[in-house]
């Protein structure tokens, strides 16, 4: 059946039902619907009736304007009908509600081979809500082969948004970053989990450029790259009680790749944990940068066998660059503080201070610093060069100087107090959710997918 048509109704402009035969090789092309209830798969599964079958539809080149739904399929919930190998793409244009995509399942008959492509729909008004316990599953290991693949796709992004809640869901092996956020503001993310292999290529957790009031909170990040990079033009991060690891730690940057002036201030990053990560709590800059890293407080960090658990890189170069140490210009970093670190390292440098001859790295503020080696044998060392540093009760020496001469110890940064109580903050939500678990079905995924976290695992 071939369906072209205009419909102007007060109810479905096409519903698509089962019943007996049930309905099969449907294809609907250039309607246009508006008002209504949308195209509809369904209703399926009245009355306990088990032969509702709707096969082989495509329904392509439509448009929806000022309906109640745009593409829908709805079942009864008495009788949990199958709904598998759908396909969403191409979609853009406007929502009028929160809500732009709903996938409301059954529990016990799971919606299977949910499939979504180029899907960009925004609001005429500010704000986006995200909430859910459900799996966000992109299969990117079909992309991890292809590294420098400049068309790799990121399973979420936000894009110039404004007042977005995030919670709940799992995310896993996204075939690039789990969640980008670009040109935002106000953006709270809360109890998800991010989960892709440790040696998945730049499946980086969360992205942040050009953005500012973000909340991350009470979660957990498994993954092969940065659990959180916090990259230039972004501002006012509020980072707490998130577990990272495996990972590439929490970091401040990349700034300063090309050339380009790039700034990040006012971050904190508090009562976090690190697992087996490659680096803790870390910033990175290119030589030949421009711009400010500023006002960044990492407190009360918990370390398992991290690699490097505090890192400054002034002279970052990832990958096969043609990096060279020696340029006029540097990123500036200054007012630093590290305070409340405990744990242990697998590295036998457990502070590495690696700052630009030329710029240096100024007000850096180590306190209560306490890391002790995996292995008993093995006595942890800071190494340091052109920072200024003043350091109270830390486990090991940190001997900074330029040149010769040591810098004038740096006073602390005005953001110094006392540490805060680890308790969690209260949830935005009357009842919060209890965090997402894959469902049955994704409990072994094939190698090399990633595993999902052990039940009652909390961030």
């Amino acid at each position: 059946m071939d369906v072209h048509v205009s419909y102007m109704l007060g109810d479905d402009c096409v519903a698509i039902t089962g019943g007996r035969g049930g309905s099969s090789d449907i294809n609907i092309t250039g309607v246009a619907c508006g008002p209504g209830h949308g195209i509809s798969i369904g209703s399926l599964g009245k009355d306990n009736e088990t032969d509702d079958i709707v096969e082989n539809v495509n329904v392509r080149s439509c448009s929806f304007t000022g309906t109640q739904n745009g593409a829908r399929i709805k079942t009864w919930r008495e009788n949990a009908v199958k709904v598998n190998n759908i396909t969403f793409r191409y979609f853009e244009g406007t929502s009028s509600s929160e809500i732009a995509i709903k996938l409301d399942c059954d529990e016990t008959e799971n919606c299977q081979n949910i499939t979504m492509e180029h899907i960009n729909i925004t609001s005429p008004t500010p704000g986006l809500v995200l909430n859910g316990s459900g799996v966000l599953h992109p299969h990117g290991e079909a992309w991890w082969s292809s590294i420098e693949h400049s068309h790799r796709p990121r399973t979420i992004g936000f894009n110039g948004s404004s007042n977005i809640i995030y919670n709940g869901l799992t995310q896993m092996n996204s075939p690039k970053n789990h969640i980008s956020i670009l040109n935002c503001t106000n953006v709270t993310l809360s109890n998800f989990h991010l989960i892709a292999p440790k040696d998945s290529p730049n499946t980086d957790g969360i992205d942040i450029v050009l953005s500012n009031n973000i909340r991350i909170f009470n979660s957990s990040i498994q993954t092969g790259d940065d659990c959180v990079a916090i990259n230039g033009g972004s501002y006012d991060i509020n980072i707490t009680h998130v577990a990272c690891g495996p990972g590439h730690g929490i970091s401040i940057g990349s700034l300063g790749r090309g050339g380009e002036n790039d700034t990040v201030e006012n971050v904190k990053i508090r009562h976090c944990s690190f697992n087996g990560t490659q680096n803790g709590a870390r910033i990175k800059t290119w030589t030949g940068g421009q711009g400010v890293a500023k006002n960044i407080l990492y407190e009360n960090i918990t370390l398992t066998d991290v690699n490097y658990p505090i890192i400054i890189d002034q002279h970052y170069c990832n990958g096969g660059h043609n990096c060279t140490r020696e340029a006029t210009t540097a990123v500036k970093v200054s007012n630093v503080t590290f305070r409340y670190f405990k744990g242990t390292c697998a590295n036998d440098i457990a502070i590495k201070l690696d700052c630009d001859e030329v710029t240096g790295c100024h007000d850096i503020v180590m306190e209560h610093i306490n890391i002790t080696s995996s292995s008993t044998n093995t006595l942890l060392t800071a190494y340091c060069q052109f920072a200024d540093v003043v350091s109270h009760f830390v486990s090991m020496h940190i001997k900074c100087g330029f040149d010769e001469e040591p810098l004038v110890p740096a006073k602390p940064p005005r953001h110094v107090e006392p540490p805060t109580p680890p308790t969690k903050p209260p949830t935005m939500f009357p009842k919060p959710l209890a965090p997402a678990k894959p469902p049955v079905y994704y409990a072994k995924p094939p190698s090399p997918n990633a595993q999902p976290l052990a039940p009652n695992v909390q961030p």
